[in-house]
């Protein structure tokens, strides 16, 4: 490239005070402080310590898309372009974006000597190396955030009841989605008058809770047994006895009726009501929500973890739902006159005590040390003063997170049924899990996705709903009538797509 450039003691690139645009959102918390990331207290600490000079271009709030579409029909791209811009405004992403001569191909780039943070952390990873490259063989992964690691490959979420309704009806916890069918019947028999209790957010139904007993994913494409073949799970034979159970719990009256109009905040009070009794919910949402207004006050509502439940014993789940991830993507245009600057300072984002700035902020400002010595963030409120702002961390500068269990158990979720839901959480397989980040499509698959997938997925949600509550009865009929409509959605092109693009993963 023509570039040359030398690291200090600690190994920090030394950028000799060159100037490098980034296209990026700004978070609203901060918009009444700042003009630019540029003067907050983590990004002046970068620049200082890898002497370069950073400009921000951030798009109004809610006109992010136009924003982009305006720079990218500009004279000039920025030299680099953050928080997933390409994937989620450029049509065809960034396989287009290359195509259409948009981005710098870094790939030579990329070396021990250049990124020994991004090949350490990431491009060595067994789970991430063949997502760090896209099909034509060029590395576009460099100062992506690693969600998750092989020790804590938990899902922040998990499924719980009631203790004391639980022990009522002298069950132990249940194992089988028939010990779970038996555990609601004894609750409702005891005047619990919906045992389950799930919501609008969709958390059941997103994470597998119950489909996983069925071997298929309730909402998304996955992988099948064989580690090869792509299948969607609403489209499988195995949907329609996952749909028996749920409408069958539905028309008992063990889930509540109106759960598609109630959101977390209220299903957690029809808990504390002792209205329900178990529940399909976020580890977070489950300490403002319930714990810490309820439970800790009250420990005769304490929940308790169970684990996900299988048909029979001993059978084993391969579609957990899980944190383990790469996302939030950064790009170098070809604008740019220094792509080796850019190379530099991406991998410096991987720096432990950089990356742990980036996640945290100042410290006194954007955090404080728990006694277990891990950081706990300061929610930012009405009362956050301005210098505590400054201080924060910047989300989309993080590059890793909840890699670290030990931390998970003690500092994050680490209040009452959260421990057992992460521990259950932990030792399921995730392996048939699909993760779009693996994927790239063509331009061609791209367009036929965004032509197909919103009404597709509309009619699948409808029709589970309808399938559940027995607005439409369901039976063989009925669901061999909901596939072909399915088919004739273009179920079957966009199956074969995930599938080509699978098959093009494999062979990277």
């Amino acid at each position: 490239t023509g570039e040359s450039y030398t690291r200090d003691e600690q190994g920090y690139p030394q950028l000799k005070g060159v100037t490098l645009k980034i296209w990026m959102p700004i978070a609203k918390e901060y918009v009444d402080v700042v003009t630019t990331y540029a003067e907050m207290d983590v990004v002046k600490k970068w620049m200082e310590t890898c002497d370069v000079n950073l400009k921000f271009a951030h798009p109004p709030l809610g006109q992010e898309a136009a924003n982009f579409a305006v720079m990218i029909a500009g004279d000039e791209l920025p030299d680099m372009i953050f928080s997933n811009g390409i994937d989620d405004y450029y049509p065809g992403k960034s396989t287009m974006a290359y195509e259409d001569g948009l981005l710098f191909d870094y790939t030579k780039l990329v070396s021990k000597k250049n990124t020994p943070l991004f090949i350490k952390k990431v491009a060595d990873d067994p789970y991430f190396t063949r997502a760090i490259k896209d099909d034509e063989g060029r590395i576009n992964t460099l100062g992506v955030a690693v969600s998750g690691s092989e020790e804590s490959c938990t899902t922040m979420f998990g499924l719980m009841t009631r203790k004391d309704m639980l022990e009522a009806t002298g069950m132990d916890v249940p194992v089988t989605i028939d010990d779970w069918y038996q555990m609601l019947k004894a609750m409702k028999a005891n005047g619990v008058e919906y045992p389950l209790i799930i919501d609008g957010d969709n958390y059941w139904k997103t994470r597998n809770a119950f489909s996983n007993a069925y071997g298929i994913s309730a909402n998304h494409y996955y992988i099948k047994d064989d580690n090869k073949t792509i299948a969607y799970g609403p489209y499988e034979d195995a949907y329609y006895d996952y749909l028996s159970t749920m409408s069958k719990w539905y028309a008992e009256g063990l889930i509540n009726p109106d759960f598609m109009n109630q959101d977390q905040q209220q299903t957690w009070s029809m808990i504390a009501d002792g209205v329900g009794a178990c529940t399909v919910n976020h580890l977070y949402n489950y300490n403002p929500y319930y714990y810490m207004p309820v439970e800790s006050k009250d420990p005769s509502k304490a929940m308790v973890a169970v684990d996900f439940p299988v048909l029979k014993k001993g059978d084993t789940m391969r579609l957990m739902a899980t944190n383990r991830s790469i996302g939030n993507r950064k790009y170098i245009t070809v604008d740019t006159e220094y792509p080796l600057a850019c190379v530099l300072l991406l991998d410096s984002l991987y720096d432990d005590d950089l990356e742990f700035m980036f996640s945290n902020g100042i410290e006194g400002l954007g955090y404080t040390m728990s006694e277990n010595n891990y950081p706990v963030i300061n929610t930012i409120t009405a009362d956050t003063t301005d210098e505590e702002l400054l201080g924060s961390r910047i989300y989309p500068l993080e590059t890793e997170s909840d890699s670290d269990l030990d931390y998970l158990l003690t500092d994050k979720y680490c209040f009452g049924a959260q421990v057992g839901c992460v521990q259950f959480g932990v030792k399921q397989s995730y392996e048939g899990i699909l993760g779009e980040w693996r994927l790239n499509y063509t331009s061609e698959e791209s367009e036929t996705i965004s032509k197909y997938d919103t009404d597709l997925n509309t009619y699948r949600d409808e029709m589970m709903l309808k399938f559940i509550t027995g607005q439409e009865k369901l039976t063989e009929s009925s669901f061999d009538a909901y596939r072909k409509k399915m088919k004739d959605l273009k179920m079957e092109e966009l199956i074969a797509i995930r599938q080509a693009a699978y098959d093009r993963y494999l062979n990277r």
